[in-house]
């Protein structure tokens, strides 16, 4: 499982993402729905936002990224709130600071064998990647 880790990260719920202590380093900080809307309109769009995205490798059957953008997403897959690991090298999941409702946050997700970059709510208990944008 170390070796996994490395490789796809730590998966983190909602709440450690915006503890006020702050997950981000010094520098940095969580992205909003907007950082990732500008992010997909300047790679193109929704639709080829997530190709562009994707590592080359790291992927299951390779996952069609070519990685244009440096931004070089690996599928960490998710964390239900049993504690199951699902999706991992199948999909990325990656949080927002942006809160959805009271149980749900704001996420964005890039699947195998998908070329777009789409976004959809889950309960904040989820364990899902981040992804720290410089300020």
């Amino acid at each position: 499982m170390k070796n996994l880790e490395k490789k796809v990260g730590i998966l983190y719920n909602w709440y450690a993402v915006n503890d006020p202590r702050g997950l981000a380093p010094k520098g940095w900080r969580i992205p909003t729905v907007n950082d990732f809307s500008v992010l997909s309109n300047f790679l193109g769009g929704e639709q080829t936002a997530g190709r562009k995205l994707k590592s080359k490798q790291d992927w299951f059957r390779n996952g069609h990224g070519d990685n244009t953008s440096g931004f070089n997403a690996i599928g960490g897959g998710s964390r239900d709130l049993e504690g199951y690991f699902y999706y991992i090298v199948r999909v990325g999941f990656w949080w927002t600071k942006d809160e959805l409702d009271d149980q749900n946050a704001w996420y964005y997700y890039i699947e195998f064998l998908d070329d777009a970059l789409k976004h959809y709510g889950a309960g904040k208990p989820m364990g899902m990647s981040v992804r720290c944008i410089r300020e």
